[in-house]
């Protein structure tokens, strides 16, 4: 027997009532994915409690396309992949050594020191996950 993955069961869970229909009337869709996403749940591996409608319809249509395995979480095609260039992360990194208590956003990702550094504009809340890891920051 083939195991199901944990992600894929709470997803169905989640679409019980929209999965146990035969057919849906107007109108039916979009007041149970409202209902759906009032309520809150246990989600695996996060401490959200939430789904938006968006999301478990994306999951029901997912789920009437593919079946159960159409609901196991699919690994991001840009995992571990930094929109930011290499020179600014060396930067921004090399801020981060001078006085590891330093705030990225605050000191080293202020209004224009990319841009004046490297020419480049990048967003406030970029530096996160640059860095740690792959530059020995942490």
């Amino acid at each position: 027997m083939k195991l199901i993955h944990p992600h894929a069961l709470f997803r169905l869970s989640v679409l019980g009532p929209l999965a146990s229909r035969d057919r849906l009337e107007q109108g039916d869709l979009k007041a149970i994915l409202r209902e759906l996403a009032a309520r809150s749940y246990a989600i695996p591996d996060t401490k959200r409690v939430y789904l938006s409608e968006k999301t478990i319809e994306g999951w029901f249509y997912a789920w009437k396309r593919g079946g159960i395995d159409a609901l196991t979480p699919k690994p991001r095609s840009d995992r571990g992949i930094s929109k930011i260039s290499g020179p600014l992360q060396e930067v921004i990194c090399s801020f981060k050594k001078e006085n590891p208590r330093r705030s990225l956003r605050r000191d080293a990702v202020g209004p224009g020191v990319g841009k004046l550094i490297t020419g480049e504009v990048i967003h406030i809340s970029t530096p996160g996950p640059i860095g740690r890891r792959d530059r020995g920051l942490g």
